[in-house]
């Protein structure tokens, strides 16, 4: 049997790290990084609101997985349309709705009544798109008139990338 190989200090790669015997890329490990982005709030239509302290998610992307998370803040401002926020990474566009992924959503403070649960709707682009399903069940994104122009939202998603 081989024994384990004892490294010490930095191993690097320059194509990656091929996990098992099949030697197809798609089994080889080839990104790994960690950051923070400052996130921007906007209006799918038009506008960006003005971001208080709190404008920074965290991240973590092993290989395509992406891993989000944080508190953020509207301090001022407007925007037209669906409500969105910016991603680190583009989400993956897959065939047959595949890369749609409901990530929960925390929203307060929005000056209206938001009931039902609350989500980021990702798809193939770059945001992350705020989307309610009302107690009665209706269901669609949130537009800027369901929120004033001070608000806070928390996230924690894990999504896939292009």
């Amino acid at each position: 049997a081989d024994k384990p190989l004892d490294v010490v200090g930095d191993i690097r790669t320059s194509t990656g790290i091929l996990f098992g015997s099949d030697t197809a890329a798609a089994n080889t490990l080839d990104d790994y990084e960690e950051g923070t982005y400052a996130a921007v709030i906007s209006g799918a239509t038009s506008g960006t609101f003005n971001m208080d302290s709190n404008d920074t998610l965290a991240y973590t992307k092993i290989g395509r997985v992406v891993t989000v998370q944080g508190y953020i803040g509207v301090s001022s401002g407007s925007v037209s349309g669906n409500v969105r926020v910016t991603l680190p990474f583009t989400p993956t566009a897959f065939v047959d709705d595949a890369e749609y992924n409901f990530s929960s959503l925390m929203i307060q403070n929005t000056g209206n009544t938001n009931s039902g649960q609350k989500y980021l709707f990702l798809t193939g682009d770059a945001y992350g798109h705020f989307y309610k399903v009302e107690d009665n069940g209706t269901a669609g994104y949130m537009h800027n008139n369901d929120m004033d122009s001070a608000f806070q939202i928390a996230v924690s998603f894990t999504y896939i990338s292009g």
